[in-house]
């Protein structure tokens, strides 16, 4: 049985930054898979010096340019038990400009896959939340952990999607309803079987009809370690390549740059020495 307080630490566990109701186009980045440890786990060395270069590029590039923030969906290390990654994740996150926001969601490496209760909860000791809301011009944006809509944690889920819904139904005078998490609801087609690389069908439907009902327009993800892209009506699934190991013949280690305007939204992903300087929008 699901108590009120269970459901009141899971909303006070989700963060919600304060409003900020100006429209004006602007840009944010988002980061996925640093997964520090996984260069080595596949070409069976040690450490993560390979991931250590990829992210200091990353965040000297984002150094240099002035997001309005950055949303960094999961895949944090390799072994959620591993101190070393772990810190040195931290160590890195904390270069990025004090005065550029920073958002992070965890994913099935952060939480194993069935995202089993005291994964969570050691996760929440360590950062603090697992989902997020804020209104940032006019526009609304939801980062939500996606390891319980693909693990078993049934109890956890079930909070999320209340707490969810309730910010869609509050975020009806947006712009844009934005989503971000780890998992991708699909690839590239929302009748896809069930995959490694996907959120189980049924679970997929329960969440694709929520994101109809409420207009959210795009859902930007990771975890596929290369790009993607898939539509069902008019929701966009966006999978961004790996800021870490990359996947792929001819995928390279990137993050993906979103501009948003009040009328429409452009993203690329970029690969890590193809960042740009100045972003024009």
């Amino acid at each position: 049985m699901i108590h009120i307080k269970s459901l009141l630490i899971i909303l006070l566990t989700c963060l919600a930054p304060a409003l900020k109701a100006e429209e004006r186009p602007f840009y944010f980045i988002q980061m996925s898979d640093p997964q520090f440890g996984m260069y080595a786990a596949i070409e069976k060395g040690s450490g993560f010096a390979k991931e250590t270069a990829n992210m200091e590029k990353a965040i000297a590039a984002i150094n240099k340019l002035s997001p309005a923030f950055i949303v960094i969906t999961g895949d944090l290390v390799e072994n959620l038990t591993d101190k070393q990654q772990l810190a040195e994740y931290q160590r890195l996150k904390e270069k990025i400009r004090k005065d550029i926001p920073v958002y992070q969601l965890p994913g099935n490496h952060d939480l194993g896959n069935e995202a089993k209760e005291e994964n969570v909860k050691l996760y929440l000791e360590r950062y603090g939340y697992d989902c997020f809301s804020f209104t940032i011009y006019n526009c609304c944006f939801i980062g939500i952990n996606t390891q319980v809509l693909y693990g078993d944690n049934r109890p956890r889920e079930w909070q999320q999607r209340i707490w969810l819904q309730h910010i869609l139904e509050n975020a009806k005078q947006c712009n844009h309803r934005i989503v971000f998490g780890h998992y991708p609801l699909f690839e590239k087609d929302f009748e896809e079987p069930d995959k490694y690389q996907n959120i189980p069908i049924a679970m997929r439907s329960l969440y694709l009809d929520i994101f109809d009902r409420y207009g959210v327009s795009h859902m930007f993800s990771g975890h596929l370690h290369y790009p993607s892209e898939g539509t069902y009506k008019n929701f966009h699934a966006v999978g961004t390549g790996a800021v870490g190991f990359p996947i792929g013949e001819n995928t390279k280690s990137g993050l993906r740059i979103v501009k948003v305007y009040p009328d429409h939204i452009e993203s690329e992903f970029v690969e890590l020495d193809k960042i740009p300087t100045d972003i024009k929008l």
